[in-house]
């Protein structure tokens, strides 16, 4: 089936349910048709929870319409030789989990988990980060997402930044030892997290720049970075080499793409053009959307040939 009968159909459905009707469910398309959903410029991960179902089923939907990965930043180590399986027999990666190297916390206790902002937890962050790469490991998972944890208010941040740049460095080469990467998510203090510490892409670069490792990038979230900066095209194209994982939501609401302001299919177009050959993760809500729905959407979004 050509991607012009694929999209007609698809839009079909959609405008069926539109108008009160129920859509087509996946099982009224082929094989094939099911499986070009997920072929598509960019490699889109899909979440677990979209489908509503354990991550061993879900990862079976996900094949079943040809998207290439899988994302949770939690693992359940009683399923890790369940997942290893499924993933192996349908070719699914899990890209992303998380690292366990910082903790966002509360403002009110800001002095708790500091993590990775402060060096008198360095060698505890060393000890979990290893054991969380081994478990990793065993699920063939290539990036862990770090976090900065909060602004702290008893040093600059000039002084932060520094802490953080030593303990990454600290951790780069146990990265390097089992194949990952490291990356640091930048988030928005405006509305999701208040007090964070990194907040804009040049703050994030430069801690990358000064960590200098192949093996630490960012993760650019386009909901946060909406939010705090804006300039989105420009500053993917101008720290793309500092970028190693993307997320992805609109907003305002942190819905799929498409409900906001955002301009979906420029911003993949720009990441396309930049030569990025990495994953972008959803993380977001899908707006009683159902999953089938989503991935026609994602489809549209990301085929640009």
């Amino acid at each position: 089936m050509n991607r012009r009968h694929l999209i007609a159909s698809a839009g079909a459905a959609l405008g069926a349910a539109a108008a009160g009707v129920r859509p087509a469910r996946s099982a009224e398309m082929s094989e094939e048709e099911l499986r070009s959903l997920g072929k598509t410029d960019l490699k889109i991960c899909l979440q677990p929870g979209m489908f509503k179902l354990p991550m061993v089923e879900a990862i079976d939907q996900i094949a079943k319409h040809g998207f290439p990965g899988v994302e949770s930043l939690s693992i359940n180590p009683n399923e890790v030789d369940a997942i290893r399986k499924k993933l192996d027999e349908t070719g699914v990666v899990w890209r992303c989990t998380g690292a366990g190297i910082g903790s966002i916390g509360s403002p009110k206790d800001w002095k708790k988990g500091l993590g990775i902002s402060a060096e008198e937890e360095h060698d505890a962050v060393e000890k979990a980060f290893r054991e969380r790469c081994a478990l990793a490991k065993q699920l063939n998972i290539k990036c862990l997402l770090g976090l900065t944890g909060q602004k702290r208010q008893d040093m600059t941040a000039e002084k932060q930044t520094e802490i953080i740049v030593k303990g990454l460095k600290r951790l780069a080469p146990i990265a390097q030892e089992y194949d990952m990467i490291i990356v640091l998510e930048i988030l928005n203090v405006l509305v999701n997290h208040p007090g964070y510490f990194l907040v804009y892409t040049p703050q994030g670069a430069e801690i990358i720049q000064a960590v200098n490792h192949p093996n630490v990038k960012l993760l650019y979230d386009i909901y946060h970075q909406q939010i705090s900066e804006g300039n989105l095209i420009a500053n993917i194209k101008k720290y793309i080499s500092c970028i190693g994982h993307f997320h992805i939501g609109d907003n305002p609401g942190r819905q799929y793409p498409g409900t906001g302001e955002i301009n979906y299919r420029n911003v993949f177009k720009a990441i396309k053009d930049t030569g990025y050959d990495g994953y972008l993760a959803m993380e977001c809500g899908y707006g009683g959307k159902t999953p089938l729905e989503i991935m026609k959407i994602m489809h549209d979004l990301t085929k640009f040939s």
